[in-house]
């Protein structure tokens, strides 16, 4: 059986949207921890602990169209990179926090929104790739978060 490049580039592409969802998923099911944290650190209630992840989430599905707009205007992976970018500088920034309402703008919006534009384009981006296994591309995409 040959090997073809486009075989290999298209094993790369799944392996690197794995690797995305993977890690962002990973952020997601700290969140959690992060709750509890949040309130020892900030000694705040349970409601506004809470509010930069159910933030992160509304703002995520909120920005979708956006991202969408962005991947048509700049292509899919400039606006994917500028996604990571955003919520590693978003998530970093939260280490230097010191009260909750600093969290709630880097965690649920800078985060959030950097957690939809590195997401939301992955199926597109695959199903551009992939004609003949779009599902098993999708699955595998999908399998990333349970690596985390």
């Amino acid at each position: 059986m040959k090997v073809s490049q486009e075989t290999i580039s298209g094993g790369v592409a799944i392996f690197a949207c794995c690797v995305l969802y993977g890690l962002f998923m990973g952020t997601v099911r700290m969140s959690s921890l992060l709750f509890v944290a949040c309130i020892a650190r900030y000694d705040v209630d349970r409601k506004r602990a809470s509010f930069p992840f159910v933030l992160a989430f509304a703002v995520r599905n909120i920005i979708g169209p956006v991202a969408g707009f962005f991947g048509k205007q700049f292509g899919i992976r400039k606006v994917v990179v500028f996604g990571v970018l955003l919520s590693a500088v978003s998530i970093g920034a939260c280490s230097f926090a010191e009260d909750i309402v600093t969290v709630t703008v880097l965690w649920g919006v800078g985060h959030g929104m950097g957690y939809a534009f590195g997401t939301l384009l992955l199926p597109h981006y695959l199903s551009m790739r992939f004609t003949k296994h779009l599902d098993k591309a999708n699955g595998i995409t999908l399998a990333g978060e349970c690596v985390t």
